[in-house]
């Protein structure tokens, strides 16, 4: 018999499996964009992507910057596509986190390729 479980339960279940991404210089994955996920932290809503690791199978979160923001926007982004995301790193002097986005692209043949 399969046990139901109560909404607060499956939240508490789905947070669990959310890793996080290390933000180290160079550090990428590669996966299926999953979406956004809002959490509060220290009394703040603050916004998460979410991304589907093909490599180890688990569901990684990226905290929301404005430069990640804008990079998904440009490659036009959306649930279900395949990308690859790579942390660059603070620029020299600067006050911001830099980011690449590459979202998977269908050859007319049906065929994807990531070009990284």
């Amino acid at each position: 018999m399969v046990e139901k479980m109560d909404l607060e339960e499956a939240i508490k279940r789905a947070q669990k499996r959310l890793k996080d991404f290390e933000l180290i210089e160079g550090n990428f994955i590669i996966g299926i964009y999953k979406g956004v996920k809002e959490v509060e932290v220290k009394g703040k809503k603050r916004i998460l992507h979410r991304i589907l690791n093909e490599k180890d199978g688990e569901e990684y979160g990226i905290w929301d910057t404005a430069v990640l923001q804008e990079e998904l926007k440009r490659q036009n982004v959306k649930i279900g596509n395949r990308i690859a995301i790579k942390y660059c790193g603070k620029p020299s002097g600067k006050n911001y986190h830099d980011w690449i986005v590459l979202k998977d692209m269908e050859e007319e043949d049906g065929t994807a390729d990531l070009p990284i």
